[in-house]
């Protein structure tokens, strides 16, 4: 699955497109298989590592919802942060869409992520990389990520 990282989202369109294209040559023999596409990020936390900051934001319901329309079971697996999606709106409906909700990049409490994994996010991206450390004050995502 290539993975596509955080940018502006007007470019993810295009990129989703190219994989599209890319699988359609898989189908013919011509590259190895490609399943879909793993976007990480750009709803990402407190823990970007490599990620432009200026890139990141809240999730996008809207944009989420019309990039999985517009290219149909291409998108499979989406990281966020649980920070970085208040309410946990954007995990619900991927996850009700089939697509995997990882936690990632996310300083995220012990707490928000039971909250992430009970909205349906079901995987961890970078685990105890990207993420907050455990502290006085709780094991946080990593610790909920291996409980």
């Amino acid at each position: 699955m290539p993975t596509i990282v955080s940018a502006p989202l007007e470019v993810y369109d295009t990129a989703v497109a190219r994989v599209s294209m890319a699988r359609t040559d898989a189908l013919h023999g011509l590259l190895p298989e490609i399943l879909g596409v793993h976007l990480e990020g750009p709803f990402l936390g407190d823990a970007p590592g490599a990620h432009a900051t200026e890139l990141l934001q809240h999730a996008d319901i809207a944009w989420l919802e019309a990039l999985i329309e517009h290219h149909p079971g291409l998108v499979r697996i989406v990281t966020l942060a649980p920070e970085a999606d208040p309410g946990l709106a954007a995990t619900a409906m991927l996850a009700s869409a089939g697509v995997v909700v990882a936690l990632g990049h996310s300083r995220a409490s012990y707490a928000a992520a039971i909250e992430a994994a009970d909205a349906g996010a079901s995987v961890v991206t970078h685990l105890f990389n990207g993420m907050g450390p455990a502290a006085p004050s709780g094991p946080g995502c990593a610790g909920r990520c291996v409980r």
